[in-house]
């Protein structure tokens, strides 16, 4: 027997982007099938030939190929892909944001594959497994929940075409009727599970990092969450020892150092945690690592614990920055508690994702603002990420369960469920006809705001801080609260304040730099500043950001020049760098990002001109504030002077204690050797 295992398509970071080859094979790889790579190691184990199949490498080739520009359906496209695979068993992971597509290909799959039994699995057809049946016809078996024990007795049954009448975790079709067989038991020894089967997927190596299981199951039951389904709330972890053994074995083959421990509650049990820290402080390997946590879950001592072991990464979900609705999802987290185990993690040097959701039925616009200003305040940890998600109402969760019969389709789509994926007619057709198999799509009511207005809010607070992350800290801090900015900004476009017809909510609006151009208008319009109270740091803080954007990528790394080469000539010419950009502001930079990374009073602040220089460098773009002399001394490297002339009208400075010769050569050298001076050679 041969099966074919199929992924969903999970990547959609280069859907609405372009981005270069190199990166699209980097994103579809660090998306690992860790499901169907588990079970064909389970597979393999018992003989069986497996042959996997992952769609995010799939739309790589049809994006790389031309076929998206060109208008083909990806599913056409993978289909064309799947029709060459001769196999007994198509087995289909699943997810709830591409099950649409995942119901196209097993159609298609069957007309070109007539014989072969199509079997479906993961977390979306295992809570929707009945209707799926019921509606799909081409669809044979449904594995519901942790397949690795379950699917090998299903093979076996299928091969002595037997009735599976007494398999647990299975969904099927006997003659014309559906039978449901009662759950299978979760895997209690996770430890006793293979590798997963790395070397039937030929991407790892182009990973950065890796992706490991570290455990299954969460003990919580928040009210919007569909993982406690899938895992029956049943917490395990594998042992810090086979978790250690995994990590060696990657890194020996495929050279890979960096991982990410996959469960969604890593921290629960702290012995675990900590035992497992032992283990990678006594490999004798340098490994870096990332997982995901509870704020209550989680402490400054084991944050400290695990950042001295190699974490690099926490997965914060806070889901929600209000108290009241905290308590309705049946989260009941602390939320000041929370927003101290983000610092402690900034502390230790971890990158943490705090991630949050609005859009809960019961939202009020103080919730909402409650949650908008917990971002503002993350803002200032400068290796936290914030996440904003619209809610989803996941299949079979209490809320869905709840609201089911309320649920709208808006066209506003959660990136939760949706993930950017183009959708189809075909899909779309079927969302429209099938509302209790893909509800992710639908909306539950918000009875107290818009949810046009939570997308817009969204687009505008996420877009703000990839580009402008420092300055919508200070629109946090300056305008009181980032909910109360972005209702001056939408009255400030609703005016037509200097954006002619160039807004339209769109996130291909958001994305671009006309947005970026359009929100530094904004801060320095008489709408921002009737709601602020330090205008010229707005206007300073703008005039920073307008120097970053006019500062553009270069083909290739500029040369920098040498600070021997000042002493070199006399007669060469020193000229500001082309990627840097010497400006007056009328606040001190330094002071005012110490204030807003502190939250310390911004009033503390005169309004000051002061002299700075933004300057790209090769990993980032610099802000470095110039002493006076400096400044003076930049101002005469303007391309029509030598470095003889400039030491000599340096000289004629007042520098007491100082010889001014050896100041001016010595400023001249620091310059380059900060790259905001190029050296040429002599006039002819």
């Amino acid at each position: 027997m041969k099966v074919c295992l199929i992924s969903p398509p999970t990547v959609s970071e280069f859907t609405e982007r372009i981005v270069a080859e190199s990166e699209a094979r980097r994103l579809t790889a660090q998306h690992a099938p860790m499901g169907i790579l588990s079970l064909g190691a389970v597979l393999e184990q018992a003989g069986i030939e497996v042959e996997l199949v992952d769609l995010n490498q799939l739309f790589y080739q049809y994006i790389a190929v031309g076929d998206r520009e060109k208008g083909r359906d990806f599913c056409a496209f993978a289909c064309a892909a799947l029709q060459k695979v001769s196999t007994d068993i198509f087995g289909f992971s699943t997810i709830c944001s591409t099950y649409p597509l995942t119901i196209r290909l097993a159609r298609a799959l069957r007309e070109t594959h007539s014989g072969t039994r199509i079997i479906l699995g993961g977390p979306q057809a295992s809570v929707v497994d009945v209707a799926t049946l019921r509606t799909f016809p081409f669809v044979d078996v449904v594995v519901r929940g942790e397949a690795e024990v379950t699917l090998p007795l299903l093979l076996d049954s299928i091969s002595r075409a037997s009735d599976p009448g007494l398999l647990g975790g299975i969904t099927y079709r006997r003659e014309n009727e559906i039978v449901r067989n009662p759950n299978a038991p979760v895997i209690e020894d996770l430890d006793a599970l293979p590798m997963p089967a790395f070397h039937l997927y030929g991407y790892l190596s182009d990973c950065v990092y890796a992706p490991i299981e570290a455990g299954r199951g969460c003990p919580f039951a928040c009210s919007f969450c569909s993982t406690n389904d899938f895992f029956r709330r049943r917490f395990r972890m594998k042992s810090p020892q086979v978790l250690v053994e995994q990590m060696k074995s990657i890194k020996r083959q495929y050279g890979i150092d960096t991982f990410d421990l996959i469960h969604d509650m890593f921290t629960v049990d702290r012995k675990k945690v900590l035992a497992f820290c032992d283990a990678v402080e006594n490999s004798g390997e340098e490994f870096r690592w990332s997982c995901s946590a509870r704020t209550d879950c989680v402490d400054d001592q084991m944050i400290a614990r695990m950042a001295e072991t190699g974490c690099n990464g926490i997965f914060f979900g806070i889901d929600s920055g209000s108290d009241r609705i905290q308590e309705i999802m049946q989260k009941g987290l602390n939320l000041q508690q929370a927003a101290a185990r983000i610092k402690s993690s900034c502390r230790h040097e971890i990158s943490s994702t705090v991630s949050l959701i609005a859009g809960f039925p019961e939202e009020t616009k103080d919730d909402l603002r409650s949650t908008i200003h917990f971002i503002g305040e993350a803002l200032r940890f400068a290796n936290a990420t914030v996440q904003l998600h619209l809610l989803a109402p996941l299949a079979e969760t209490p809320i869905t369960t709840r609201y089911f019969e309320q649920l709208v389709y808006d066209d506003i789509f959660s990136d939760i469920s949706f993930e950017a994926w183009e959708q189809h007619p075909e899909e779309r057709t079927l969302i429209l006809e099938h509302r209790e198999i893909f509800p992710n799509f639908y909306a539950v009511p918000t009875q107290w705001i818009d949810r046009e207005y939570i997308r817009e809010l969204r687009e505008f607070i996420l877009h703000g801080v990839v580009s402008h992350r420092w300055l919508m800290l200070l629109l946090h801090r300056e305008g009181g609260e980032l909910l109360r900015v972005f209702d001056t900004w939408l009255n400030w476009v609703r005016h037509g304040r200097d954006t002619s017809d160039r807004i339209d909510g769109s996130r291909t609006y958001y994305a671009s730099e006309t947005f970026s151009a359009d929100l530094l208008r904004f801060v320095q319009s008489p709408e921002m500043a009737s709601i602020c109270r330090h205008p010229h740091l707005l206007r300073a803080m703008a005039d920073v950001e307008k120097a970053q954007m006019s500062l553009k990528e270069r083909e290739t790394p500029r040369r920098r020049s040498k600070p021997s080469e000042i002493i070199e000539s006399m007669e060469s010419v020193p000229v500001l760098a082309g990627d840097a950009r010497v400006l007056l502001i009328n606040a001190e930079y330094k002071k005012l990002m110490r204030c807003l990374k502190r939250k310390e009073r911004l009033d503390q602040i005169p309004e000051v001109q002061m002299a700075i220089v933004v300057v790209r460098g090769k990993d980032e773009v610099r802000v470095i504030q110039l002493t006076p002399s400096a400044y003076e001394l930049m101002q005469l490297c303007n391309g029509s002077r030598t470095i003889k002339e400039i030491t000599g009208e340096f000289s004629a400075r007042d520098l007491p204690g100082v010889s001014p010769v050896k100041a001016s050569m010595y400023g001249l050298a620091s310059l380059a050797q900060e790259g905001l001076i190029d050296i040429r050679a002599a006039f002819n």
